[in-house]
C-alpha cells in the first residue's frame, strides 16, 4: 500500500498539480516513504524489490529503510532514533490488527490478534464458527498466509462449500490456498508481478497485467468499459475523467451561484 500510494502521489504532484498550478514551487514538495524493513515488497523476489526502489527514487520519492515511527503529531512525526520530520500530510499505511468481539479473550490468537483456526477455517474452540480473511491465522506449508484479498476470496468460497456439506451431512474439506501470484503498481508504465511462485515480471508488462487484473474483477460489463475508457483517456491525454482538483483559471472564476 505504501509503495503504490507513494508512486501515485509523486505522479499526481509532478503531472496533474504541476500542470494545473503552475505557480507552485514543486521543489518544496517531498514524498517520503518510511519503511521498517531493509527492502521494499518483502513478499516479492529481491530483484523486484530493488526495481521498485529504483523506480520510486527515479521519480523523486525519498525512502528511509530500517526506520520506525514512534509518534505521530500534528504536522510532524518522530522516528525511533529521535529525529523529527515536519510534514503537512501524514498517511499511515501499515498493516491491520484483527477486530475481534469483546468477549474473544478465550480464543487462541496469533500475530496481530488473528484467531487460530483449523484447516477447515473453523475456530479451534467453536467449530460452529468460521473465520476468514485478515481476522484468521491460517498456515499452509508451515507458513502463515498474508491475509490479503485473494486469500479471503478463496476462503469465502471454501466456507460456503463446507456449510453446504454440513447441511448435507458430509465431511468438511480442508482449505487449500491456490496462490496465483501478486502484483503491485508503482507508477505509470512501472509495476511488478510474481506469478505462481516462479514467474517474475517488471516494468510496462507488469503494469499492464495489474490493470488487467483489476479490470477483470470489477463487477459488470458496463463498469469495466467505463473504467477502461477512463484509463485510456488518462493515458493518452493525461486528463482525469473525474476531476476534484480545479485548475487555477477555473478556481478563480467560481462564484456563489456556481457552487450553490
Amino acid at each position: 500500500t505504501g509503495v503504490e500510494l507513494a508512486g501515485a502521489l509523486i505522479e499526481l504532484i509532478t503531472d496533474t498539480l504541476a500542470k494545473d498550478y503552475r505557480e507552485l514551487d514543486l521543489k518544496q514538495v517531498k514524498v517520503i516513504l518510511i519503511h521498517s524493513g531493509n527492502r521494499l515488497l518483502a513478499d516479492f523476489p529481491d530483484h523486484l524489490g530493488d526495481y521498485t526502489e529504483q523506480a520510486l527514487c527515479r521519480r523523486g520519492v525519498q525512502i528511509h529503510f530500517k526506520t520506525r515511527v514512534t509518534s505521530v503529531m500534528p504536522g510532524a512525526i518522530e522516528l525511533e532514533e529521535g529525529s523529527i520530520i515536519e510534514t503537512g500530510t501524514i498517511i499511515w499505511a501499515v498493516g491491520v490488527k484483527a477486530n475481534l468481539p469483546v468477549d474473544s479473550d478465550k480464543l487462541a490468537t496469533a500475530r496481530k490478534d488473528q484467531v487460530c483456526v483449523r484447516s477447515t477455517l473453523q475456530l479451534l474452540e467453536h467449530p460452529e464458527v468460521y473465520a476468514v480473511g485478515d481476522v484468521a491465522y491460517v498456515k499452509q506449508d508451515d507458513k502463515a498466509l498474508l491475509g490479503i484479498a485473494p486469500e479471503a476470496l478463496q476462503q469465502g468460497t471454501a466456507v460456503a462449500s463446507n456449510l453446504k456439506r454440513q447441511f448435507g451431512g458430509l465431511s468438511l474439506k480442508p482449505f487449500n490456498y491456490f496462490n496465483k501470484g501478486t502484483a503491485a503498481i508503482i507508477a505509470r508504465n512501472a509495476g511488478v508481478a510474481y506469478l505462481f511462485g516462479r514467474i517474475s515480471l517488471k516494468g510496462w508488462l507488469a503494469w499492464l497485467l495489474w490493470l488487467g487484473i483489476h479490470l477483470y474483477y470489477l463487477p459488470g460489463l458496463s463498469n469495466r468499459l467505463t473504467v477502461l475508457g477512463s484509463w485510456i483517456r488518462d493515458y493518452l491525454t493525461g486528463e482525469r475523467n473525474v476531476r476534484q482538483i480545479f485548475s487555477v483559471s477555473s478556481a478563480t472564476k467560481l462564484t456563489f451561484s456556481d457552487i450553490r
